[in-house]
């Protein structure tokens, strides 16, 4: 028998309307399939050409990662993801803290993708203010979320469908330039292995930045309470997700390696994708792929918006966060209050720092790696230890395999993330005092029969 909500104390109020397809596309949006142009030009430097290798060892390892996911899904179908799993599955008071960790990451995320899209659609169009674009965003983000999922996953369909047709026309446009040998393209496997250029520890430095572009299935994991069919649908979206996520990010980067073998002349880490694109399909398709990724970005925005006021119901119900953050609108049965609360966090700090972005993004790396080390580990604590499960594979061998990807790239994280994230983690800490000591929160869920 699967668990229910009210086996962990609660009432369901969220509505069921997600299935497996519809998590898919979630997924996606909030990853972007096209978001490998972001970073692309940074990964094939460090990697020393080797990029394809790359994003197929960071698709691998995610998607281990995405089995801890699948798996604590399925025990534990509670909104709020990674800081419900850590939560019931390893302690109330580690879960806490993920879940602060996480909060934090939302807060900044949001206006971090904001502020690209608004800069982007300022180099179009330079005559309109960016604070009107980042108001467009964040009010139609909100009303979105505001009206429930069903409303969400209409429109990300259409953003998904948009952006696969982009992405489509720069898959054939690349092959197609392979193909005619321009510029000295030709069908190789030097992407994954050249003889005498590999370099492993290189690969690993490449790595450490990939797994950044695969944030995105994992959060579906928030939305545990309104899925159909049983708590195994999300674990199965999850999966699927990362799957088709890393396919997608291993053919775009492949056939670009091919359009531009030479890695060393690409001139601006930021710009570089950019140019292979123009080089295959010429100015028009560089135009068209420019717009994609600001209306993905947008996406993107949308889905994790969902996920963290899901996030903020969880914790509120949980009385770790405001109560009123749980509160939940009796028509379109969305977390409204909390919906709202990331809306203006997120017009305060687009408005208040939008020239912070670097800052912002070393927050949402500490963040994310944290979360996705926390519930390998939870993995294994909960199904090896507590339940003596003897699925050696999915419960002890992926968790650990996933652990020494996510720790390795945590390892990797730059002193400026860690003193930024630490910070941030210590200010949760002495909440969490302030909650067990001052508020007198119960850290044991002793009262009800979830543990």
């Amino acid at each position: 028998m699967q668990p229910s909500v009210e086996q962990f104390g609660y009432t369901q109020e969220l509505k069921r309307v997600l299935g497996v397809t519809d998590l898919v596309i979630l997924g996606l949006c909030m990853a972007v399939p096209i978001s490998v142009s972001v970073i692309y030009g940074y990964v094939v430097q460090a990697a020393a050409g080797s990029v394809a290798m790359v994003y197929l060892l960071a698709a691998i390892g995610m998607l281990l990662t995405g089995n801890s996911y699948a798996r604590l899904a399925e025990a534990f179908p509670l909104a709020g993801g990674g800081y419900a799993f850590v939560s019931r599955g390893l302690s109330r008071l580690a879960g806490f803290l993920i879940g602060w960790a996480m909060a934090g990451m939302y807060i900044v995320l949001l206006p971090l993708l904001y502020i690209f899209g608004a800069y982007a659609l300022r180099a179009m169009l330079p005559a309109v203010p960016v604070q009107v674009w980042l108001l467009a965003f964040i009010v139609i983000n909100t009303w979105a979320n505001y009206r429930g999922l069903e409303v969400t996953r209409n429109i990300l369909k259409y953003i998904l469908g948009a952006e696969l047709l982009i992405y489509l026309w720069t898959v054939i446009a690349c092959l197609v330039a392979v193909t005619q040998g321009v510029e000295g393209a030709a069908f190789t496997p030097a992407p994954f292995y050249a003889p005498g250029q590999f370099e492993l520890l290189a690969v690993m430095a490449g790595l450490s930045i990939a797994v950044f572009n695969f944030g995105g299935p994992e959060m579906l994991t928030a939305l545990g309470e309104e899925t159909r069919g049983g708590a195994r649908t999300l674990g199965i979206g999850v999966l699927v997700a990362f799957v088709a996520l890393g396919s997608l990010y291993l053919l775009l980067v492949y056939v670009a390696a091919l359009v531009w073998p030479d890695y060393t002349t690409l001139g601006d880490a930021d710009t570089a994708f950019y140019e292979i694109v123009a080089r295959a399909g010429g100015p028009a398709l560089k135009s068209a792929f420019v717009v994609a990724v600001v209306i993905a970005t947008f996406g993107s925005c949308i889905g994790a918006q969902a996920c963290s006021s899901r996030l903020l119901y969880a914790m509120g119900r949980d009385r770790m966060f405001p109560k009123v953050l749980s509160r939940v609108h009796p028509k379109y049965q969305s977390p409204y209050i909390g919906v709202i609360a990331i809306g203006v966090s997120s017009t305060i700090l687009c408005l208040a720092f939008p020239d912070r972005a670097e800052v912002m993004t070393e927050m949402v790396n500490f963040s994310l790696l944290l979360s996705w080390s926390a519930v390998n580990i939870t993995t294994i604590g909960y199904f090896m230890l507590k339940q003596r499960s003897r699925n050696y594979l999915r419960d002890l061998a992926c968790p650990v395999l996933g652990v020494l990807v996510t720790g390795y790239a945590f390892y990797s994280l730059d002193s400026a993330a860690m003193k930024i994230g630490l910070a941030w983690l210590g200010v949760g800490v002495l909440f969490a005092a302030w909650l067990r000591y001052v508020r007198r929160v119960d850290l044991s869920f002793a009262s009800d029969s979830g543990i």
